[in-house]
């Protein structure tokens, strides 16, 4: 059988969770952008972005709780949180 070495499965392991806060944080940015786009949208542009935000919060807090679970504190991830249930309470 072949074995990771130790330093090779750590490496990876922080790779993978760099790669899952980075995405927290674009996700973040595609939402914030998408709720600034969508108070100047009219039209059919109205339902797409509203559609897009819900859709973006739903990948947000599936991210968060990937975090979570996988033992990543940060306390930025907590303020992802609680902008992401503002901005819910505020739409």
């Amino acid at each position: 059988m072949i074995y990771k070495k130790k330093k090779d499965y750590n490496e990876e392991k922080i790779k993978s969770n760099l790669e899952l806060i980075y995405s927290i944080f674009r996700t973040q940015t595609e939402l914030i952008n998408s709720v600034n786009n969508y108070e100047f949208a009219d039209g059919e542009l109205i339902d797409y972005y509203s559609y897009h935000i819900k859709a973006t919060k739903a990948k947000l807090d599936y991210l968060i709780k990937k975090a979570k679970y996988r033992g990543i504190i940060l306390e930025r991830i907590k303020q992802i949180e609680l902008r992401s249930y503002n901005e819910t309470i505020a739409s």
